[in-house]
């Protein structure tokens, strides 16, 4: 049966069907085909299903097909794999799947931007990275041979942010960058606090926005309110390294008159004062070095002899040790000379030496409360303020009688005196 007609068909349903095996039909709107002008318009209402094996329809010189991949039909009569392709120039420029067979889909699948073979949900590609695929971690990947980045744009007194969320906070990490005060910051556990800060002049704050300003130059300020931990946990050697130009200062301070500690195991090693008093196992330093092994009692340094204070609750001693061939000694000196006197200790030449260094000096050794017990001076002439006892028993003694007694147990066993003649 035919039907010729030249106005339109209007009818529910058009059905086409032929049992024959090979079917060709033509549309005509007043030119030879239907479709080759872009005037000429062929409506669908409803659905148009085109299927069979290896089923495709081109439209406009294969600008536009849309294609089954798969085998033979299923009891529905056709796959649902099948892509959207968009050409130019016959040249494949964009692909949509609706299938894992197809790389680059839709519902539920990875989406490629630039590659048809997307690492992750979204992969944006400009040029390969190389022979480097995204970590199975990644939901997004940007990916480009040179430099490759994300640009985040707002207002002047807006931010920018990326945020790091969970089941129980949206936002519970914050990177940001504040245009208004062209400051980046990071923001943890829900808190609105800023963690840590880089201003706009570069200096850096942790728990703090407002760090101490730069330094000199380009030398910019740290500053962290809390405590800075160097800890490694495969048990390796942890160290803070100061640089800087040459002849420049290196610093490890405390502001304010607050005590600066040096702990080891939990303890306070050293501790330097207020007043630059330093404690070597005390934290209250009684003079300007106190290295403490104990308390000594209820006793505090004199202030004349504070300089360097050794504190021990036994024996206490200071050693100074050196080579069997060499001086080890101790000089004492003043402004006008350096090494004024001089005790020191030889191994090899078996001697011990106390002496002055300065011509005309004399050299006193005191007893009882501040005496003058015997006097060197600078002729080799000694002077005894008192008795000489010798071996416990034997005295050699003066008395005003100009008579030199040499006494044992109480008794003048030699006496030695002087008369004047009449």
């Amino acid at each position: 049966m035919a039907i010729n007609t030249s106005g339109d068909i209007v009818a529910k349903n058009f059905i086409v069907s032929s049992s024959v095996t090979n079917m060709t039909q033509s549309f005509s709107s007043g030119s030879t085909v239907f479709g080759d002008t872009v005037t000429d318009t062929h409506v669908f209402t409803g659905s148009a299903y085109i299927y069979g094996d290896g089923a495709r329809a081109t439209i406009n010189s294969g600008d536009f097909i849309v294609s089954k991949l798969g085998g033979a039909g299923s009891s529905s009569g056709f796959e649902d794999i099948g892509f959207l392709s968009l050409l130019s120039g016959g040249v494949e420029g964009a692909r949509i799947g609706a299938h894992s067979a197809i790389s680059t889909y839709f519902n539920g699948g990875n989406v490629g931007i630039g590659t048809s073979a997307a690492d992750s949900k979204l992969h944006i590609f400009k040029a390969t990275a190389g022979s480097i695929s995204a970590h199975a971690d990644s939901v997004l990947t940007v990916e480009n041979s040179g430099m490759t980045g994300i640009n985040l744009l707002s207002g002047t007194t807006s931010h920018g942010q990326i945020m790091f969320g969970d089941s129980g906070d949206a936002d519970k990490g914050v990177i940001g960058y504040d245009q208004s005060s062209d400051r980046m910051y990071i923001l943890t556990n829900g808190s609105t606090t800023k963690r840590f800060s880089v201003e706009s002049d570069g200096d850096i704050g942790i728990n703090t926005t407002s760090p101490s300003a730069q330094l000199a130059g380009a030398n910019r300020v740290v500053q962290i309110k809390g405590e800075l931990v160097l800890e490694d946990g495969a048990g390796n050697s942890t160290y803070l390294a100061l640089g800087g130009a040459q002849n420049a200062k290196n610093y490890v301070m405390s502001t304010g008159a607050i005590p600066l500690h040096i702990r080891t195991n939990s303890t306070d090693a050293i501790v330097i004062d207020a007043t630059q008093n330093v404690g070597i196992g005390t934290t209250v330093p009684d003079g300007k070095l106190h290295v403490f092994n104990g308390s000594a009692g209820t006793v505090t340094a004199h202030s004349e002899n504070d300089d360097f204070i050794i504190e021990s609750s036994g024996n206490t001693g200071m050693t100074l040790v050196g080579p069997d061939a060499n001086d080890i000694g101790i000089g004492w000196g003043s402004v006008s000379l350096n090494r004024a006197v001089l005790g020191k200790w030889n191994y090899d030449a078996n001697s011990f030496r106390l002496r002055t260094n300065r011509a005309s000096a004399v050299m006193v050794l005191g007893g009882g409360e501040s005496l003058d017990t015997l006097t060197l001076d600078a002729s080799g002439n000694t002077t005894l303020g008192g008795n000489l006892t010798v071996s416990g028993t034997t005295t050699f003694n003066t008395d005003g009688d100009s008579a030199f007694s040499i006494i044992d147990a109480g008794s003048n066993a030699i006496q030695m005196k002087h008369y004047l003649q009449p």
